[in-house]
C-alpha cells in the first residue's frame, strides 16, 4: 500500500483538515507527493512575477493558514518528463480523475486546475495549474 514519506508528511502539517483527510484517503488507492501546501508571501510574491499564478497575495488559497490548496504529483514521476509536456498533461488529468472522484466519494468540494470552471473542459483555461487543487 503507498504511503507519503517525510515531505509530505510535513505539507500535511499545513493543510485545512478536509484536505488533510482526503490527502489520507486518496493515499490509500493511488500512490502521490504532497508538492506544495501553504505558500508565505515571498513565494506567492515570486510566483506571480514569474507568472506561475495569475493571484497576487494574500488572495490565494494557498495563503491561507491552514492552506485550503495543494499541490499534488502521481508517484513516482519520472525526472525527464517536463510538465509542460502532452506526457505530462496525460498523467496529470488522469491522477485529477482519482483525486476528484476520492473527493466526490468522501463529500469534499474540490476545485481541479485543469477546469477551474467545472465545465468538463480541460483546454478552456486561461491558466493551467494541473497539480493544483483547492478546496471550494
Amino acid at each position: 500500500m503507498p504511503r507519503f514519506g517525510t515531505r509530505s508528511e510535513r505539507f500535511l502539517e499545513e493543510l485545512h483538515p478536509k484536505l488533510v483527510r482526503l490527502m489520507r484517503e486518496a493515499i490509500v488507492h493511488v500512490d502521490f507527493s504532497i508538492r506544495e501546501g501553504h505558500r508565505p508571501q515571498r513565494l506567492q510574491d515570486r510566483y506571480f512575477s514569474e507568472n506561475k499564478t495569475h493571484v497576487k497575495w494574500p488572495m490565494s488559497k494557498h495563503n491561507s493558514v491552514p492552506s485550503r490548496a495543494v499541490h499534488l504529483l502521481p508517484y513516482p514521476w519520472p525526472a525527464d518528463i517536463d510538465l509542460d509536456s502532452r506526457d505530462a498533461r496525460d498523467r496529470l488529468h488522469l491522477f485529477a480523475g482519482y483525486v476528484l472522484a476520492i473527493a466526490l466519494t468522501n463529500g469534499v468540494s474540490l476545485t481541479w486546475g485543469g477546469d477551474w470552471n467545472h465545465d468538463w473542459q480541460t483546454r478552456d483555461n486561461n491558466f493551467d495549474d494541473l497539480m493544483h487543487f483547492e478546496l471550494k
